[in-house]
């Protein structure tokens, strides 16, 4: 890839490296100019802009990103759309982020220019959450660097949903524990298990029971699963 001035006359087709507003348009970096971009900056009295100029071989930003993001994204993960050389992966459920951390190290090794970052490995994960993200710095890079990439890349990136299980709560009253506790209607931790994909069935019916050491009763109840 080169890089710098060049008359206007030979600018179609390169890609523009700096953000400019001309007249009542704007033009921003990473834009592929084509012919009606020329005949305006024409008009407008430009005669020389800084562009990147593509050689055989070489890869768009954009198009380098969402190649390596579409490679690294295993299942319950997908690539977001490109933009600036990055791409997000997003998780399509909520889950546990699971990383293969020696094919993410091998790819930031290629080059310089290709570079993914993550969450760590196991960590908790919504829906649509940025679990990693692919940027590619240079404006391009040689296809033989994008293919090592992709090649290492190999679904590095997934999202293990959580499996659902059927649970029971059990509670006990105690002497002296006020009984606005023990009536409500479901437990605080209530929302925190639904949030990890567990629920909690209706409510069963309380048992009495007496402790001897104390000659107290005592009442339990819970919520079981069917």
């Amino acid at each position: 890839m080169k890089f710098g001035p060049v008359p206007l006359s030979q600018a179609e087709g390169t890609m523009l490296v700096h953000g400019q507003t001309v007249g009542d348009r704007r033009f921003r970096k990473g834009r592929i100019l084509d012919a009606g971009d020329i005949a305006h900056l024409t008009t407008s009295g430009i005669k020389e802009i800084t562009v990147a100029i593509f050689e055989p071989g070489d890869i768009d930003e954009n198009s380098a990103a969402l190649r390596l993001a579409e490679a690294a994204a295993g299942p319950g993960v997908r690539a977001g759309v490109a933009g600036t050389g990055r791409v997000n992966l997003f998780a399509r459920h909520g889950g546990l982020a699971m990383l293969d951390a020696d094919a993410i190290d091998q790819i930031n090794r290629i080059d310089e220019g290709i570079t993914i970052s993550t969450l760590r490995p196991l960590d908790r994960v919504d829906t649509e959450q940025v679990v990693a993200t692919i940027k590619i710095i240079p404006f391009a890079v040689s296809e033989t660097s994008l293919h090592a990439a992709k090649k290492a890349a190999n679904h590095a990136v997934t999202v293990r949903a959580y499996r659902p299980y059927k649970i029971g709560l059990l509670q006990t009253n105690l002497p002296g524990l006020p009984r606005r506790f023990w009536q409500r209607p479901r437990p605080s931790s209530g929302p925190a298990l639904n949030h990890w994909g567990v629920k909690l069935p209706r409510r069963s019916p309380s048992i009495t029971t007496t402790s001897r050491s104390k000659r107290r009763s005592r009442a339990s109840w819970g919520w079981a699963a069917n």
